[in-house]
C-alpha cells in the first residue's frame, strides 16, 4: 500500500460507519469517484461518518487557535486533506498552510493527521455557521 492508501484505509477504519467503509475507501482512492464521497461532506456527513467519534465544536471555541489546541496540531504538522476545494484536495499540507484556506470558506473539508486518528471536519455553511467537528480515536 502507498502512504495515501494507508492513511485513507486508517481514516475509513477509524471514522466511517462499518457498513460504508468499503464503498467509501473505493470512492476516495479512485479519482473518478472521489467527488461522491466529498459531496457528502456538504449534506450527508452523518450518514457515512461514525458520529460516535466526532464531537461538534462549541461555538465559543470555533476559532483557529481553539480548534488547533483541541486537535493538538502544531503549525507545521502535516495533514492529509479531503476537500471540496481542488487546490487542497488529496494533498499533504502543513496545518497552518491549509487550515486558514478551508476554515469557514463554505464547503466541506476534512484535515487528517498523519496517523489518521485525529481529524477536523468543516461542513458546508448553509444558514448560519457551518457545523464543525473534531474526531479522535485512540
Amino acid at each position: 500500500m502507498t502512504d495515501k492508501e494507508t492513511i485513507l484505509k486508517t481514516f475509513v477504519d477509524n471514522f466511517v460507519l462499518k457498513d460504508k467503509r468499503e464503498r467509501c475507501f473505493l470512492e476516495l482512492i479512485n479519482p473518478k469517484k472521489r467527488n461522491k464521497f466529498i459531496d457528502r461532506l456538504n449534506h450527508k456527513w452523518d450518514t457515512v461518518l461514525n458520529m460516535n467519534y466526532l464531537v461538534q465544536i462549541d461555538k465559543t471555541k470555533d476559532n483557529i487557535n481553539d480548534i488547533q489546541n483541541l486537535l493538538n496540531f502544531k503549525d507545521s504538522d502535516i495533514c492529509y486533506v479531503i476537500s471540496n476545494y481542488s487546490d487542497y484536495d488529496d494533498k499533504y499540507l502543513p496545518f497552518n498552510a491549509v487550515f486558514n484556506e478551508i476554515y469557514s470558506r463554505g464547503l466541506g473539508s476534512i484535515l487528517i493527521n498523519k496517523t489518521a486518528d485525529t481529524l477536523f471536519l468543516d461542513t458546508e455553511q448553509e444558514l448560519g455557521g457551518a457545523d464543525r467537528f473534531i474526531g479522535k480515536r485512540n
